[in-house]
C-alpha cells in the first residue's frame, strides 16, 4: 500500500467540507558514537546481548550510475503483469507484458481506487474503492486479469497482505477496543490476533510510530505468528530513545528491545522466511530526532547486526520509509539522501542483505503527485527479483512523470511509461 491514500483521504475531506554480522549491544554509559544500542529485558528468561563495536566496511556504498534512456534496449525482457493508476485514482489497469492485453479494474460510478498492494506470491492484488460523498469504503481483491474475487464494505483502510492467502486488518474505533485479525478472502476464514502487548505504546494518546501499513504501529507479526514487533512505552527505558520490543508469542516473554532515536524508526519488515526483520532507524543518542540513517537486521531470537555503515562516510543520511524487500528476500530497494555526496536529492539504492553491499544507481526519485517534494512511490520489484519500477521526473522537464524500468542484471534504466504510477507487478495469469 502506498502513502498516496493519505493525500487522497485529505482531498476527500476537503471536498466534503466544501460540499555485516555484529551483535546488538546493550545500552552503556560508554557507548561509542553510532554504536547500536539495546537494553536487556527485565524478564529472567530473556537473553542479554553482548556489546560489540560494529566493524566498518571499506566503503559505505558503491556507485553504479545509470542514465535513464528514452526507451529500453531492443532486446529487453519485461515479464509479468504491470498495474498502473492515474493521478486522481479514477482509472487503474493491468498491462500483461506477456500478451500485451490490457484489463481495466471494475469500479462503480464516481468510485476511486487506491491503496493497491500485491500478494507475496504476486497472484492477487488488494485495493480500496471509495467515493468522496460516502464514508463507506470497500476492500477488494482481484486477479492479474482484473477479475474480482472478493469485496467487503469496511470503515477501515488498514488492510494489507499477511501471506499469499490472508489479509490482515486493523481497526481502532473511537469508542471501544482495537481489533486485529487475519481474513482469508477466498474461504472467509477469520483469525483474531492479540493487539495490546505489555507496555505497548500504539494506542496511547501520545506520539506514535510512523510505520506504514499500520496506522501508527499495530503489532507486526512474523509469518509463523510466533514473534511480534511492537512499539513500547518510553517508561520502559532510562534516558533517551523510543524502544521497539521483539516478543515471543508462544513463550509469552520479551526477547529483546531496540532503542531508537527517531520515534521507533521506520517500518520493520519481516523477511519472507520469517528468520529476521529489517529496520531503518537512527540509534545514535547524540543525533536525537535525526532521520533514519542505517539499516539493521534482527533475528527472531534477538540477535542483530548492522547492515550499513553510512555514517562512516557521510555526515548526514536520510533513509525514506517505503523501502521494499525483493520477493526472494535477498535485497532491499530504497530511496536515500547523503551529504556531502555526489547528489543533494534522493537517489535509488539497493542493499544486499546477506553481504551488506550497497549499490547506489544514481536514479533520482521524483514524486508522482505534483505538490510533493520527495519520492512517494516505493521502488517496486519484479516477481523474479531482477528488475525495479520507480517514478522519476525528467530533469529537462520536471512536469513529465516517467515510469522507469531498472534492470539490475543488465545494468540499464529506461522509460517505459508516462503520467501513470506503477502500483503493482504481478505474475501473468
Amino acid at each position: 500500500m502506498t502513502k498516496r491514500f493519505l493525500a487522497f483521504l485529505l482531498s476527500c475531506l476537503l471536498l466534503e467540507s466544501c460540499s555485516t554480522g555484529n551483535n546488538l549491544p546493550v545500552i552503556s554509559t560508554v557507548t561509542p558514537e553510532y554504536q547500536i544500542s539495546s537494553t536487556p529485558t527485565s524478564s529472567p528468561t530473556s537473553t542479554q546481548t553482548e556489546v560489540v563495536t560494529p566493524t566498518a566496511s571499506p566503503e559505505a556504498m558503491k556507485y553504479q550510475c545509470l542514465d535513464v534512456t528514452d526507451r529500453p534496449p531492443a532486446n529487453y525482457i519485461l515479464k509479468g503483469t504491470l498495474v498502473f493508476d492515474n493521478d486522481d485514482n479514477t482509472d487503474a489497469y493491468f498491462l500483461n507484458k506477456d500478451t500485451n492485453n490490457v484489463y481495466r479494474f471494475r469500479r462503480g460510478k464516481h468510485e476511486r481506487l487506491w491503496g493497491f498492494e500485491v500478494s507475496p506470491d504476486r497472484k492477487h492484488i488488494a485495493y480500496m474503492r471509495s467515493t468522496v460523498d460516502s464514508p463507506t469504503m470497500v476492500a477488494a481483491v482481484a486477479t492479474a486479469d482484473g477479475w474480482p474475487v472478493w469485496s467487503q464494505a469496511t470503515n477501515s483502510f488498514l488492510w494489507t497482505w499477511f501471506d499469499n492467502e490472508r489479509l490482515v486488518r486493523f481497526f481502532f474505533p473511537e469508542n471501544g477496543s482495537a481489533s486485529l485479525f487475519l481474513l482469508n478472502p477466498f474461504t472467509h476464514e477469520r483469525q483474531d490476533l492479540q493487539t495490546d502487548y505489555p507496555h505497548s505504546e500504539m494506542f496511547a494518546n501520545k506520539p506514535i510510530p510512523r510505520w506504514r501499513f499500520t496506522g501508527g504501529g499495530f503489532p507486526i507479526y512474523d509469518p509463523l505468528l510466533t514473534r511480534v514487533i511492537y512499539p513500547e512505552s518510553r517508561s520502559q527505558i532510562q534516558g533517551k530513545g523510543w524502544p521497539i520490543a521483539l516478543w515471543d508469542t508462544e513463550a509469552g516473554k520479551l526477547i529483546t528491545r531496540i532503542i531508537t532515536m527517531d520515534d521507533w524508526g521506520e517500518t520493520p519488515l519481516w523477511t519472507p522466511d520469517g528468520k529476521q526483520f529489517i529496520l531503518a532507524t537512527n540509534l545514535d543518542p547524540n543525533r536525537l530526532y535525526k532521520p533514519a540513517n542505517e539499516f539493521f537486521a534482527v533475528s527472531r531470537d534477538g540477535e542483530a547486526r548492522q547492515l550499513t555503515h553510512f555514517l562512516d562516510s557521510y555526515q548526514e543520511i536520510n533513509i525514506l520509509d517505503g523501502y521494499n524487500l525483493s520477493p526472494d528476500g535477498k535485497r532491499l530497494a530504497f530511496w536515500m539522501g547523503a551529504k556531502p555526496s555526489r547528489f543533494d536529492d534522493f537517489r535509488l539504492a539497493v542493499l544486499n542483505i546477506e553481504t551488506g553491499e550497497v549499490t547506489n544507481y544514481c536514479v533520482m526519485g521524483g514524486p508522482f503527485i505534483n505538490h510533493e517534494t520527495t519520492p512517494l512511490s516505493d521502488p517496486m520489484w519484479s516477481p523474479d527479483s531482477t528488475q525495479l519500477l520507480v517514478v522519476n521526473r525528467n530533469p529537462q522537464d520536471t512536469k513529465i512523470r516517467r515510469v522507469v524500468l531498472i534492470d539490475l542484471g543488465h545494468s540499464y534504466a529506461a522509460q517505459i511509461g508516462e503520467d501513470v504510477e506503477p502500483v503493482g507487478w504481478m505474475v501473468s495469469p
